[in-house]
This record gives C-alpha cells, structure tokens and sequence, in this order.
C-alpha cells in the first residue's frame, strides 16, 4: 500500500508488489481512475504517489515555503538542499517534487534555488523604516555617508537594487551621489590633466577618508589609475 509516503518509482512498487506487470499496470489503472492514485512523468520511469500523499506532502511543501519567505523576506527563496532535508526527501525523489509542484504551478524553480510562485523578495515594515531612516540620513551628508546600520542582508539587497553602492565595509553612497562624483572626476580629469585627493575632498567638502576610499574604488574598477599623488583616467 502506498498509503500516505512520498512519491515512489512505479518499478519499484511492482517489484515490492511480487504481482505479474500486466496485473499490477490493470490495479494502477483501476486505482488511477478512482482518483486514489497520482502517477508522475519522469525521465526514466513514472513514479507513484497515492493522492492523500501528495496532498500532505504539497501542503508541507508550501509550508515550508511560505516560512521560510516570511523569516526571509529578502532572499529569492529556499536551496534545493535545505528543501529537501527539511521535506525528509531523498536526492532521487525531490525533482519529481519539485517538478510536479512546478507543474501544477505552486512553486518555481532556477538553479538550486526554490520559491512560491509569484513570490518577490522585499523589505518588511520594519525593515523599510530603517531603510527610509538611513537614506534620509545620506541625504544629509551625500559626500560624508554616515556608516549604515542595518542588518547584513538588508544592506545587501540595496546594493542589490541599486539604490547604495558600496566602497568598502563602511562606506556607501547614494547610487546618484556616486554618478555625480563619477562624472565629476572623468571631467576633472580630463580638463585638468589629473586629479589630487585634496582637490576631490575640497571640492565636495568632504573628509580624506571618503575621498580617498571613492579614489580607490575608481582604481580597483579601473576607471581610474594612480601615478605618483595623481590618479588619470585610464
């Protein structure tokens, strides 16, 4: 009896069943057409799952989804592998899962990466409040960025979406504040020949620290190269 396990290869099941092949396809067709059965296409052989089965196992699965979207709000979704540890599943059996519930679109899949259908990472209230409250800050001081405080993941997914970018641990700027300065040095630069931390940092009315830290990241992204105390356009 299949009773209320995961779904199983139909070859398997017939060996168990010590039944003659034809007799075991008649008692899967009968039980098929009951509505008792489920059977799965998969690339090698069809798997079987009774219907009250896979009515658990679904409802465990969008389960653990949707807590796992609500204690992660900012991630894409779940990793195949933590899925499939959390579902008791074994490696052969979670792709016709996950296909399956792919198919009746309940879930989607890329990668290793699994979500509810429909699913978009975003902030929580709180987590907007906090991004709202540190914008505003920036916003304040463009040029001399008050360190973020916000938790690591929030942080990335606005790097993420484009709205900071990041220089280093510390320091980060408002996407359009970056634009700005970026002109501004490829313009100097190319008017004046080259361009001095002190010219940047007098300019913008900002710290050595920050000039310095937007320079560098000039030269790491090779933008920009330094020779001697002067960095040129490369």
């Amino acid at each position: 009896a299949l009773g209320t396990a995961p779904p199983q290869p139909w070859p398997d099941l017939v060996q168990q069943s010590g039944l003659p092949d034809d007799l075991a396809h008649e008692g899967l067709a009968t039980l098929q057409g009951q509505g008792r059965v489920l059977v799965l296409a998969a690339v090698s052989a069809e798997w079987v799952v009774s219907a009250e089965g896979w009515h658990l196992l679904e409802e465990r699965l969008t389960s653990t989804l949707h807590d796992y979207h609500r204690r992660y709000p900012l991630r894409a979704g779940i990793a195949r592998e933590e899925l499939r540890q959390r579902l008791g599943l074994d490696e052969r059996t979670l792709p016709i899962v996950l296909a399956e519930a792919s198919r009746r679109a309940l879930i989607d899949v890329v990668a290793s990466t699994v979500w509810v259908r429909g699913y978009t990472p975003a902030p929580t209230p709180a987590q907007q409040q906090a991004l709202a409250d540190l914008l505003a800050a920036i916003r304040q001081q463009p040029y001399s960025p008050p360190m973020p405080d916000l938790d690591a993941e929030l942080l990335a997914w606005v790097v993420e979406q484009g709205r900071l970018v990041r220089l280093s641990d510390e320091i980060f700027f408002l996407a359009e504040t970056y634009e700005e300065l970026l002109a501004w040095v490829r313009a100097t630069i190319a008017s004046e020949g080259g361009l001095r931390v002190a010219r940047f940092r007098d300019q913008f009315g900002t710290t050595r620290k920050y000039a310095l830290t937007f320079l560098e990241h000039l030269d790491a992204q090779k933008i920009t190269r330094r020779t001697g105390d002067v960095r040129v356009l490369r």
